[in-house]
């Protein structure tokens, strides 16, 4: 089975990492909530992306560097060169008192 990808229960075994992995980015979030006297911090956010994707994507916790769609949407995400610059814009908001 586990040549198949899957779990001795069947499941995919990406199905099972991703219930760790938000199990694992849950306690980390509820931890910075917790935590009212430092605000949540661009790094927080790529720490949390990199608990999400841990073992699923290479590029956890990074910028993405290519560009994306969004199937059935007609929203346009900002393109790879601007994800940076906007991340940073994020992180700013985070930290001032009308952020969060």
């Amino acid at each position: 089975m586990v040549e198949q990808g899957l779990t001795i229960t069947g499941k995919p075994l990406k199905d099972r990492a991703e219930a760790r992995n938000l199990s694992h980015a849950l306690d980390f979030l509820e931890k910075l909530a917790a935590n009212t006297e430092t605000p949540i911090t661009e790094n927080d956010v790529r720490q949390l992306h990199s608990f999400v994707l841990d073992g699923i994507n290479d590029e956890a916790g990074a910028y993405r560097s290519v560009p994306v769609t969004i199937s059935g949407s007609n929203y346009s995400p900002p393109g790879s060169e601007s994800v940076s610059a906007e991340m940073a814009a994020l992180g700013r908001w985070l930290s001032t008192p009308s952020g969060l």
